[in-house]
């Protein structure tokens, strides 16, 4: 209804401006034709009078027997020589565009031209009437006046069609939405026929609800998963406690408080794992809670290293660790290093290599190790949550299946990719790609 008003308003106020100008100038170009005509009268009957300088009232009314002209001639002391008879006693008239004559009730448009005479100088007054002017000019202010309300109408009727037919789509989109809840993301909004402004909406809506579908999903998943894993320990906790109520005899303190010392191990690492994905699921990479500043992850690689060396028998490489600097947490790349780190311990048979290098944009961090490696069937889906590729081992070691799913989390979130392939040390061999920190200033 708004669009139609203003479609409206703003054709009316065109239409009656545009109508405005066109009677004026129409008028006017009118007027101007029938001076010009007037001028080319007088200016005939002058040379005329020039040629026979005794032209009476009589003569000039054979001239002009038209009553919508008349004909005067005014000699030097600016009395009436002669005049047709329309005119006859009257006093001279002045050249006007309009005015007024005793005869007729309608205005005249009078022009004067000199002449000289053997008798002296002579002037030669002739008058118009702008009947057919005023004809013309009131004939199309009528037809304006009849065709502006129909125009205006007019509009306002295609605008108000052509606008409802293009807003019932956004009105059925609106409608479906309301009818989509939490629990019914799976259907989608009906698609226009047509590849608008209205299509490209739809398309993003879809868009936008195939996201919310897939991140419910991977919510409920994640729930369902999560609650599979705390399950397990606390199963088996309940286990061991319940068998050394019934049977103290059969299970020893020390046993007793060996397994729930794993168990709680177990469980407290799976729930910090659970949290660090629930923060970084809540976080953005550009918000102010996400630091980006500047971090050399030279630096956290020698610490991880040292920190490693001293729990493990393994041998660390460092060689072919150089300086690289990145944009982020440096609290979240240690844990990336850390998590890397640890599930290379876990496999190595004996060596863990790193390998960090920059260049013009990027800087790559390697991790590899000796141990049997990934099939290349199963590298995509180390990186899935609570994924084990090696399930009785996992659980024994206290392994969560959430570390590498933290490590693409956090290394995705900065822009960067993380991939798995065959090391030349024989085992699996992790690729982190980050990009440099944006120059200041």
């Amino acid at each position: 209804m708004r669009i139609t008003a203003v479609a409206v308003v703003v054709v009316g106020l065109a239409l009656a401006g545009g109508s405005l100008v066109l009677v004026q100038q129409l008028h006017v170009r009118l007027t101007d034709s029938a001076r010009a005509s007037v001028e080319v009268r007088a200016e005939s009957i002058a040379a005329a009078l020039s040629d026979n300088p005794d032209l009476d009232s009589a003569s000039l009314s054979s001239v002009g027997e038209d009553d919508d002209e008349f004909i005067q001639i005014v000699g030097d002391d600016s009395r009436v020589l002669a005049s047709t008879q329309n005119m006859g006693g009257e006093a001279p008239v002045g050249a006007s565009d309009e005015v007024e004559i005793p005869f007729d009730s309608d205005p005249f448009l009078v022009a004067a031209t000199s002449v000289d005479t053997p008798r002296g100088s002579r002037t030669v007054i002739v008058g118009s009437s702008l009947e057919d002017v005023q004809d013309a000019v009131s004939s199309v202010r009528g037809l304006l006046l009849v065709g502006f309300p129909a125009m205006v109408l007019i509009v306002g009727v295609v605008a108000w069609f052509v606008v409802g037919r293009t807003l019932a789509p956004v009105d059925r989109i609106r409608r479906e939405a309301e009818e989509i809840g939490a629990s019914q993301l799976h259907r989608r909004l009906p698609e226009p026929s047509r590849h608008d402004e209205i299509g490209r909406l739809t398309d993003t809506m879809n868009r936008m609800l195939e996201r919310l579908d897939h991140g419910q999903a991977q919510q409920r998943q994640f729930v369902s998963d999560a609650a599979h894993e705390l399950r397990s320990p606390i199963a088996s906790i309940k286990q061991h406690l319940e068998v050394a109520t019934t049977y103290p005899d059969r299970l020893s303190t020390e046993e007793l408080s060996d397994t729930l010392r794993t168990e709680a191990t177990r469980l407290e690492r799976l729930v910090v794992a659970l949290l660090s994905l629930a923060r970084l699921d809540e976080r953005s990479p550009d918000s102010p809670e996400h630091p980006a500043g500047p971090v050399d992850l030279d630096d956290l690689v020698f610490d991880e290293a040292v920190r490693l060396q001293q729990t493990s028998s393994l041998r660390i490489d460092v060689t072919g660790v150089s300086a690289g600097q990145v944009a982020g947490d440096q609290a979240l790349f240690t844990q990336v290093l850390r998590n890397l780190l640890d599930n290379a311990e876990r496999h190595a048979a004996s060596r863990i290599a790193l390998t960090l290098t920059e260049h013009e944009e990027t800087v790559t961090l390697i991790v590899e190790d000796d141990g049997p490696g990934v099939e290349v069937a199963e590298r995509e889906r180390v990186f899935e949550r609570f994924v084990r590729l090696d399930e009785a081992r996992a659980r024994d070691d206290g392994g969560s299946g959430l570390g590498l799913a933290i490590v693409h989390t956090i290394v995705t979130a900065y822009g960067g990719s993380v991939v798995l392939d065959a090391s030349r040390l024989g085992g699996a061999r992790f690729v982190v790609t980050l990009p440099h920190p944006e120059p200041s200033g």
